[in-house]
């Protein structure tokens, strides 16, 4: 499981939100969101795509490992 710490935090969780708690604790958000009038929404459609993204090559990966197992 992927693993960031960071002080006394410690994340576990996938890449996408791995993504997001580095950009908002390392203000690394014009990188991973480049539009500077970024408002809420087009945040949150960004985050939930890339929650939709890490929750197919998971899902895909997990078809894959039991085929060969």
């Amino acid at each position: 499981m992927p693993t960031v710490i960071d002080g006394f935090t410690t994340v576990i969780a996938d890449l996408a939100t791995l993504i997001k708690f580095l950009c908002r604790k390392k203000g690394l958000d014009e990188k991973f969101y480049p539009v500077k009038d970024m408002n809420k929404d087009k945040r949150k459609m960004i985050d939930a795509y890339l929650e939709y993204v890490s929750w197919v090559v998971k899902r895909n990966t997990d078809r894959i490992m039991k085929l060969k197992i």
